[in-house]
């Protein structure tokens, strides 16, 4: 039976190519911290993408040290006898979130092209995407419509209004006609519009006063009583 010491020189024999990638991992981290701090310190940094790709460099370096210490960590557990399956494999280098992006968007574009290729694959993708475009279509027409309404039932109100315009100056004094005139020649509907509407608000106030009735009511007053008419008549017993 190995002894104590046995076991642990047996896993830091295992572990020793462990220990030397997670040094590389250090010191690319410090190199990549390093070179990102002098790429925010330069001015055209920003315009020349040196920050951008510090940044992902550091990033790069990060998910490096994080995976070699996930693969350090789950081998000792399983040296030590504290995990029954043996550690996933060791992936490096580790790609980035904008990798992983592209990666997916490769794979997408490839399969999109050997659907191309096949003709039934083709129409029934070609199905798919048209009938999701023509559900969004849809609702897209509705919710327009249902924005729009009131904006539309105005200008088609205003629209009647104005096709009115041609018939209502037959009752236009002689100066309100002429500009009235004036302004429908000239291609200003509204102006002409606003005039008649001004016009009629003008009439309508004067037959309103014209045909006002009387609030305050004529009271008949009486005449004053008159002593002497009203005088009450002597009532003198009779000599008889």
């Amino acid at each position: 039976m190995p002894t104590r010491d046995q076991v642990f020189q047996n896993i830091l024999r295992e572990i020793k190519p462990l220990q030397i990638k997670l040094k590389k991992a250090k010191e690319t981290i410090d190199l990549a911290h390093q070179e990102r701090e002098a790429a925010y310190a330069s001015l055209l940094g920003g315009l020349t993408g040196r920050r951008h790709k510090a940044d992902e460099a550091f990033e790069k370096a990060l998910l490096s040290l994080a995976e070699i210490l996930r693969y350090l960590i789950e081998t000792l557990l399983c040296l030590f006898g504290l995990r029954e399956t043996p550690p996933q494999p060791l992936t490096l280098p580790v790609p980035t979130a904008r990798e992983r992006d592209l990666e997916n968007y490769y794979d997408q574009k490839r399969q999109y092209v050997s659907a191309l290729l096949s003709k039934e694959r083709t129409l029934a993708l070609l199905r798919t995407l048209y009938q999701k475009s023509m559900v969004q279509r849809k609702e897209e027409q509705s919710k327009t419509e249902t924005a729009y309404r009131p904006t539309f039932e105005a200008a088609q109100n205003r629209l009647g209004h104005l096709r009115q315009l041609p018939g209502l100056h037959k009752d236009l004094d002689k100066v309100t006609r002429k500009a009235f005139f004036h302004a429908q020649h000239t291609g200003q509907l509204e102006q002409a519009l606003m005039i008649l509407q001004a016009d009629h608000s003008k009439t309508a106030e004067l037959q309103n006063e014209f045909f006002k009735p009387e609030t305050e009511a004529t009271t008949r007053q009486k005449p004053a009583p008159n002593p002497q008419t009203n005088r009450l008549p002597s009532v003198t017993p009779s000599p008889f």
